[in-house]
């Protein structure tokens, strides 16, 4: 069952069951405070990705209460925007499906660096532009939840630093709730409020811990390195 708390994101008591009666979650209770970045990091296959889509209603828990805001977006790993509409358009694409009123496009395309970009179609975009596309496709809705698969995962070193970046510039802006899946143990200690580290195969929690480290950050501070190093171990 799907329901709303504020602008938080609450898992309580979940259970989810495959149709092959493959088990993935029992009794999972684990709740995301409004606001923050919370990490989810686990070995693949582990139930990171299953998570976010229960939270974003694309699957439905066999038992148990998903508490989180109507208003969420999802940001895949690959774009997936629609080759033959222009960036505006993909980005414009939300409020057509949902009839909704959210940010000015022209608005949402500034925000991730794309007000010059509007008319191209997605093949003219590096991979990096693309991502942003898809970023902005997430923010024109204004969500209080934003659902992220790897987003970056894909992109080179040093275009992700910069996405990086610009995500936190955003976060600090506007703050949402966001539930971030990654493999990467830098990323979430750069980014993240708090990183979970989850295991199989009924995604039990097997680390949790909260960051107080200012962003930006660097890797190189005490408290970074002692919790990659946590990571590390818990993985």
């Amino acid at each position: 069952m799907l329901g709303m708390t504020g602008n938080g994101v609450r898992f309580r008591s979940l259970d989810f069951v495959w149709e092959d009666g493959t088990s993935l979650a029992r009794g999972l209770d684990l709740q995301l405070e409004a606001g923050e970045i919370t990490a989810l990091l686990g070995p693949s296959g582990c139930g990171k990705s299953t998570l976010l889509r229960l939270a974003a209603g694309l699957l439905v828990p066999t038992g148990g209460r998903i508490e989180c805001s109507t208003r969420r977006a999802f940001v895949f790993q690959k774009p997936t925007l629609l080759a033959w509409r222009t960036v505006r358009a993909n980005v414009e694409l939300p409020l057509e499906l949902g009839g909704e009123q959210g940010l000015a496009i022209d608005e949402a395309l500034e925000l991730v660096g794309l007000a010059e970009h509007g008319a191209k179609l997605p093949h003219e975009l590096s991979g990096g532009m693309q991502m942003r596309a898809s970023l902005a496709r997430a923010l024109v809705t204004s969500p209080d939840v934003l659902l992220m698969d790897e987003p970056f995962a894909a992109l080179d070193a040093l275009t992700r630093r910069r996405l990086q970046r610009r995500f936190v510039e955003l976060q600090a802006e506007a703050p949402k709730t966001v539930l971030w899946v990654t493999h990467d143990i830098d990323e979430a200690c750069l980014l993240a409020d708090r990183v979970v580290v989850l295991a199989g195969p009924d995604v039990s929690v097997v680390l949790d811990e909260r960051l107080s480290t200012p962003r930006p950050r660097s890797l190189h501070t005490g408290q970074l390195g002692g919790l990659a190093t946590r990571l590390e171990g818990a993985l």
